[in-house]
C-alpha cells in the first residue's frame, strides 16, 4: 500500500506525546479536510516538503536539464563577471513546467554528469525565479547551461524512509509549535538537524508503504 500525504501527516502527530489536543483526536481523516488540525497539516505540508528536499541529494528529486536559450535584453542581471545567463526551472508547477526547481546541485556536463562548473544561481529580473549565470555552456551541443537539480517532488510513494523520517520529524516540529509546547517543538527540530542524510543520494529506495492506518490508530489509542 502506498503511503499517502495524509498517511505522513499522522506518522507526524505520533511523534507528539499525548494522545489528545485542543484541537481533538491526534489524528486526520484527510489532509484535504476540513478540521482545525487537518487546516493546519495542510498549511505546514508543502513548506516542511520543501525544506526537507532543500536539505539534501535526493535520488528521487533529482533531475537533469538544458537550460535552453540564453537570457537577454531585459531578462539579464547585473552579474558582469559571468559571460553568460540562463533561466532556471519554474519554482512551481504549472503548465509550462513539471518539476518546479528547489535547489541547484550542480552546472555538469550533459556528456559526463560527473563534472562540476563554476557558476552562481541569482534572482531574475521579476524576482519570481532565478538566473543561472556561468562562463561555461555545458549541454552537447555547446549552446547551453546543463545541470542537475533538486525539484519539487510531491509524491511520497517514491519517497525514501530517510525522507520520510526527516519530514515527519520536521513536520512535528512545526505542528507542535503550533499545537503543543514550544519545548517539545525545539526538542524535536534537534531531533531533525541531527540525522544524517548524507547518504540520501545512494541509499536503496522502498517505494512500497506496508502498514496500514488502522494500526497506527490502534496502537496510538490501544
Amino acid at each position: 500500500m502506498a503511503i499517502t500525504k495524509t498517511d505522513l501527516c499522522n506518522l507526524a502527530l505520533l511523534k507528539l506525546s499525548g494522545a489528545e489536543t485542543d484541537t481533538g483526536s491526534i489524528m486526520i481523516t484527510s489532509i484535504t479536510g476540513t478540521t482545525k488540525l487537518e487546516l493546519i497539516c495542510a498549511k505546514l505540508y508543502p513548506f516542511c516538503r520543501r525544506e526537507v528536499l532543500a536539505r539534501a541529494e535526493w535520488d528521487f528529486a533529482t533531475m537533469y536539464r538544458d537550460l535552453g536559450d540564453e537570457l537577454s535584453g531585459d531578462d539579464l542581471v547585473e552579474a558582469a563577471e559571468w559571460e553568460y545567463q540562463f533561466a532556471l526551472p519554474e519554482t512551481e508547477v504549472s503548465e509550462t513546467e513539471d518539476y518546479a526547481y528547489i535547489k541547484l546541485i550542480r552546472q555538469t556536463s550533459e556528456k559526463d554528469h560527473t563534472e562540476k562548473y563554476n557558476c552562481e544561481v541569482l534572482p531574475n529580473a521579476d524576482s519570481d525565479g532565478f538566473v543561472l549565470c556561468t562562463n561555461d555552456c555545458t549541454n552537447e551541443d555547446g549552446d547551453s547551461a546543463f545541470i542537475k537539480y533538486i525539484w519539487d517532488n510531491d509524491e511520497p510513494a517514491t519517497y525514501s524512509p530517510l525522507f520520510i523520517e526527516a519530514f515527519t520529524t520536521l513536520l512535528a516540529s512545526k505542528l507542535a509549535a503550533t499545537i503543543k509546547t514550544m519545548k517539545e517543538s525545539q526538542a524535536l527540530k534537534v531531533q531533525y538537524e541531527s540525522l544524517d542524510l548524507s547518504q540520501a543520494a545512494n541509499i536503496e529506495q522502498e517505494r512500497e508503504y506496508e502498514e496500514p492506518h488502522e494500526t497506527w490508530f490502534d496502537k496510538r489509542t490501544a
